[in-house]
């Protein structure tokens, strides 16, 4: 059963600002396991990356239960901070990884937006919503250890209509863990 649920993620390939950032394969490839789940998800990305991975999703008989949204990072609202978050980048010395760059940082401070577009249309006739990352790795490793077959949505069906959920990773600082 697919559970009362529409998962929002995105994925865009960034090498075109930053050669040093994931490429698309990798991308890709992180994703794979999400992309095998028979849940609701609307995936943004740009023309290259849905058409791939309309492809996965179809090879799965899974495209009736994905919308695509076809857009370019520019496009996002957050974009708009583009040259402001150039700028800061320059002076704070931790936002400099050569890994990462500025349209990177504001794809992830949208991702909230994105969910409130989707709550709005609401194209699957949910009652609930949230975000999910695509980058979740192999066999989702990036979010659990020893993950098994529906795990995820058994978790989303689980979820509750009278409580917000928040996964925290990565604590830094260690007093909001038990919150």
């Amino acid at each position: 059963m697919i559970p009362d649920c529409t998962l929002v993620t995105c994925c865009f390939d960034l090498t075109k600002y930053n050669n040093k950032s994931r490429n698309l394969e990798d991308s890709l490839q992180k994703m794979k396991a999400l992309l095998e789940v028979p849940c609701y998800i609307v995936i943004f990305g740009d023309n290259l990356t849905i058409n791939i991975i309309k492809q996965i999703r179809d090879n799965n008989n899974l495209d009736s239960l994905t919308k695509y949204i076809i857009c370019q990072p520019e496009e996002l609202e957050s974009f708009k901070f583009l040259d402001v978050v150039k700028a800061n980048r320059e002076k704070y010395y931790p936002t400099k990884d050569e890994r990462t760059c500025a349209e990177s940082h504001l794809i992830c401070c949208n991702k909230f937006e994105l969910v409130l577009r989707i709550i709005k249309s609401n194209p699957f006739k949910t009652s609930k919503f949230g975000w999910i990352d695509s980058n979740i790795g192999v066999n989702f490793s990036k979010i659990c250890t020893n993950y098994k077959n529906n795990m995820l949505l058994n978790i989303l069906d689980k979820c509750s209509n009278d409580k917000f959920h928040l996964q925290i990773l990565n604590v830094n600082d260690k007093k909001y863990v038990n919150q």
